[in-house]
């Protein structure tokens, strides 16, 4: 079976580790391929054409001969588009959902949706003050386009949530109503997930509790092992919190 052979393909950087001497394996999403592991042969070396190109948030075409599932890059140059600036939280927040996308896609599964959703990410996070509206926006819409969307309009059992009713989020089965009582922390008030729903990240109340929703469903997809990239920003918090 001969070696498969693709030219310029849309992609972004999401990880690279160093291999044998001189080489690195690099993850990429890519726009008509999915995730795909590819061996950058010679990158490292000092007088590699290729050297300064293989980074995060640039957008880039590339090129790679072989069969699934790790595959050699033959060719990359840079794409229509400006390199990405992004600083400080941002910048790992960035992080964040480039190992998002390598824990919970597949390799080689195409996703054309999902590689125009991450650019869109990238492009606000490079533009915006705080992190936390971009990353809501992408973590609702990964978890739409993987099939496993949270249903914000009703509960569990196919029923409309009711602003005047207050709701707890299960990741197995959805929003099931509850009780708010002292101590509650997990009750939602209907209105709140109604706001979830229309994207309302104005209202902090609204992007609190989209924080905490999405967090429990992502973590239910990614099982037990947790995010580096989470670790990191719980520790600049509490750095922060400590000066």
């Amino acid at each position: 079976m001969a070696d498969a052979r693709v030219r310029l393909e849309p992609a972004w950087v999401l990880h690279r580790r160093d291999y044998r001497d001189s080489s690195q394996i690099v993850d990429l999403m890519t726009a008509g391929f999915g995730r795909v592991s590819m061996v950058a042969r010679g990158i490292k070396r000092p007088k590699s054409p290729h050297r300064g190109l293989l980074q995060p948030f640039r957008p880039l075409l590339v090129s790679w001969v072989g069969r699934r599932d790790l595959v050699t890059m033959s060719d990359v140059e840079r794409a229509p588009g400006a390199v990405l600036s992004m600083h400080g939280d941002n910048l790992l927040s960035a992080f964040y959902v480039n190992e998002l996308l390598l824990r919970l896609t597949h390799r080689f599964d195409p996703q054309p949706e999902l590689f125009a959703v991450y650019g869109e990410a990238l492009q606000k996070l490079s533009k915006a003050q705080a992190p936390h509206a971009p990353l809501r926006d992408f973590e609702s819409d990964l978890l739409d386009v993987l099939g496993v969307g949270i249903p914000w309009g009703h509960d569990y059992e196919g029923v409309a949530i009711d602003p005047q009713r207050y709701y707890r989020f299960s990741p197995e089965r959805g929003f099931e109503t509850t009780v708010a009582v002292a101590g509650n922390r997990a009750a939602i008030n209907g209105q709140i997930i109604l706001a979830m729903a229309a994207r309302q990240w104005s209202d902090e109340a609204v992007l609190t509790a989209a924080r905490q929703v999405l967090t429990q469903a992502i973590d239910w997809h990614l099982g037990e092992r947790p995010l580096q990239t989470r670790e990191v920003l719980k520790a600049m918090r509490r750095d922060r919190g400590n000066q």
